[in-house]
């Protein structure tokens, strides 16, 4: 179990990017490494469109649950 909380951080996967990050070590990007650009959550903030959004939104209730979906976005300490 410690190795895979271990593999999971931030920083393995950063250090590692070629492996985790999408297409990694294809030449996707101009850097896998910049995918895991800070490991803080909310960047994403004002990229998304209304109708993107509510899409989303619609997905993630028709799969998950309020519990799943949480934990999910939230992880383990839950909402901000």
């Amino acid at each position: 179990m410690e190795q895979l909380i271990q593999a999971a951080t931030f920083n393995n996967m950063k250090g590692k990017a070629e492996r985790f990050a999408p297409s990694g070590g294809k030449g996707f990007v101009k850097s896998d490494a910049e995918f895991f650009h800070s490991g803080t959550s909310g960047k994403w903030h004002g990229k998304l469109t209304n109708d993107e959004l509510a899409a989303y939104d619609a997905i993630m209730d028709e799969y998950l649950s309020p519990e799943d979906r949480k934990w999910l976005e939230y992880g383990s300490e839950g909402a901000a």
